[in-house]
């Protein structure tokens, strides 16, 4: 994935309010990346761009050497949506099955129950669900009433690994979870298939630590791009 230049704009009445200027960098396949930054320096904003929910105004984004944007080829842009997974602080569950949750989108009849056990595997959250009368029949109810936020978080990971996700998004995904747990979920993420690229958006520092690389947005067009070890060494001073 490399950024080109790229500048995004929000337009407010007859005014635009600039969020990203000039954002240059890349993130190689299998990459575990850090943005880090205040509220409102624009680090949702580079998420969005990165998930192509926003366009950027100016500049490119390539994945591939290939523009998403490009007029001559509109594919790649449906192709690359369909490799990102997201995970947001709170994942939205359906108040349906634990299976229907993780095969997100697929009826029931037709969901693959052996390739989500799988998933659930991997994610972590097996044993627990084993633990239930029904297994993986379980409803969770009313976007998870029925389920801890970090039992949500594991789902939400399954559910990114059954789709083959190529591209893992975490949105301050461990914020709202106790230390333990959150050790546990990080564990999770970084021990992804190394074929994953993995970016990390946080306000608590310690999550970042096993990245390869930090982005640290400061708003505009003030970025650095720092190996982890030199992060952490600057932060300290």
């Amino acid at each position: 994935i490399c950024f080109k230049n790229v500048s995004f704009h929000y337009q407010k009445q007859d005014k635009y309010l600039e969020v990203i200027s000039d954002l240059n960098f890349k993130i190689k396949k299998g990459e575990r990346i850090g943005i880090v930054g205040k509220s409102g320096s624009g680090k949702s904003t580079i998420a969005n761009l990165i998930m192509s929910i926003f366009e950027p105004n100016s500049g490119e984004i390539l994945v591939n050497n290939k523009n998403l944007y490009s007029d001559d080829n509109k594919e790649i842009l449906y192709e690359w949506r369909k490799l990102i997974s997201h995970v947001p602080q709170d994942p939205y569950l359906l108040d349906k099955s634990i299976a229907e949750n993780i095969a997100f989108g697929i009826p029931l009849d037709q969901i693959d129950l052996n390739k989500v056990k799988i998933a659930a595997k991997q994610a972590y959250i097996s044993d627990f669900i084993e633990t239930l009368p029904k297994k993986y029949f379980t409803k969770v109810g009313d976007n998870g009433l029925r389920v801890s936020g970090g039992q949500k978080q594991r789902i939400a990971i399954a559910r990114a690994i059954f789709k083959n996700s190529k591209f893992i998004l975490f949105d301050e995904a461990t914020s709202a979870l106790d230390n333990s747990t959150e050790e546990n979920i990080l564990s999770i993420i970084y021990g992804l298939n190394k074929e994953v690229t993995v970016v990390l958006l946080a306000h608590r520092l310690s999550t970042l630590r096993e990245c390869s690389r930090i982005i640290e947005i400061n708003g505009y067009s003030d970025f650095q791009i720092s190996e982890t070890q030199e992060f952490f060494k600057k932060i300290k001073k």
